[in-house]
């Protein structure tokens, strides 16, 4: 991979809805299939990459896109099912909380409302659990379990870097060996 990225096309591409996007989307492909170093970037950060090529976005397309990648349907739904199993769970147990759980609140479903034992490693912040936590005590009592795939399903599928970070790919400090070529369909 070249260091430095050929120059975008000329002409910026105004994007300011899904619709806009949608009727763009050969001319954003052929750029992007143009320049392959910004369209690897895609994978680092698609906002960057669209800017790099001169697309214009206004925020609500930007969430529109990184929601979309991020959340894929079917993550989506699992989602949704899982705050309605969690929400009826929890109920059951007597206590009203709110998705997502805080800490605080994480904890004291687990040694309070549970009553788990903290492990060795949490015994230090009683009352809470540090994000992260769950799936360690997800063996141990099933709303736990369900309670951890919620926190990995609210991720999302896709953590996109940093503008930082995508600069260092862009300038080649950084590499993404995984990924030789990329081409867009137009």
């Amino acid at each position: 991979m070249s260091k430095r990225p050929r120059p975008a096309p000329k002409g910026t591409i105004r994007v300011e809805t899904e619709r806009d996007l949608r009727r763009h989307v050969r001319a954003i492909s052929k750029r992007l299939n143009e320049n392959p170093d910004i369209a690897r970037l895609v994978f680092v950060n698609p906002i960057l990459a669209l800017q790099d090529l001169d697309v214009e976005l206004t925020a609500d397309v930007k969430k529109h896109i990184m929601e979309a990648l991020r959340f894929p349907p079917r993550l989506r739904e699992r989602k949704a099912v899982l705050e309605q199993e969690l929400h009826g769970d929890i109920g059951e147990l007597g206590v009203r909380m709110r998705l997502p759980l805080s800490p605080a609140q994480r904890g004291r479903l687990l040694f309070e409302v549970l009553s788990l034992e903290p492990l060795k490693e949490d015994a230090g912040s009683p009352g809470r659990l540090p994000p992260g936590r769950t799936p360690a005590y997800a063996e141990l009592h099933p709303v736990v379990a369900k309670l951890a795939e919620y926190e990995r399903v609210r991720q999302g599928s896709v953590v996109f870097q940093s503008k930082t970070s995508y600069q260092a790919f862009k300038r080649g400090e950084k590499v993404h060996a995984w990924l030789d070529r990329v081409t867009f369909d137009v």
